[in-house]
């Protein structure tokens, strides 16, 4: 007698959808999370002080309670406050490279007294950086996917990564980083809130 012993395989596979001119390729995954914790930069703060030191100016003010709704509801009062990121250049008087949101329930009339909390950040151009200089607009996505791991969703042209509150948002162009995002968030955050933001 021939017995016939089938193996049939569970494992998922991850697809593979070439981008503009084939040059590379994003991963596109199911919208799962794996099992395997991986190290990620957005466990890492980032560092409000080295970012206010890139700058050459700024403007600032206070945000809306409305516009504060995306953030932990755990802070004791609503004192966010934001900031338009300006670094001078040789073509125009001056450019807004990124607005930068912080926390600040002690002094938040008072700039850089290192008291606020990081909250959120928009990189709009190269002319700024996180996480000491490794992360900016510009760079491979290979880079982005190298530094955050392969635990991200993409929704259209933007990869999409979530840690715990943390969420970080990297729009790509002809396979390079043409906007970032990232910041604290509430649990229950849907992506699309950010993706659907008109500055995004």
């Amino acid at each position: 007698m021939t017995i016939l012993l089938l193996i049939c395989s569970c494992k998922k596979e991850v697809v593979q959808k070439p981008l503009k001119k084939q040059e590379e390729q994003i991963l596109i995954k199911e919208d799962t999370i794996s099992d395997e914790i991986k190290t990620s930069l957005l466990d890492e703060d980032i560092d409000v002080k080295e970012v206010l030191s890139q700058i050459d100016d700024f403007t600032s003010g206070f945000i809306p309670k409305a516009a504060t709704q995306i953030y932990p509801a755990n802070k004791k009062n609503k004192f966010f406050v934001h900031y338009l990121l300006i670094k001078y250049n040789s073509e125009i008087d001056n450019e807004i490279a990124g607005r930068l949101v912080v926390y600040d329930s002690i002094n938040p009339q008072y700039y850089g007294v290192g008291v606020e909390d990081f909250m959120d950040i928009y990189l709009y151009n190269e002319s700024l950086s996180l996480y000491n200089g490794s992360v900016k607009v510009g760079m491979k996505y290979q880079d982005v996917i190298e530094k955050f791991g392969n635990d991200f969703i993409r929704v259209d042209s933007t990869l999409v990564y979530r840690r715990n509150e943390r969420i970080a948002f990297f729009k790509i162009k002809d396979s390079i980083v043409s906007k970032i995002r990232i910041g604290n968030y509430r649990n229950d955050l849907n992506e699309n809130e950010i993706l659907n933001d008109r500055l995004w």
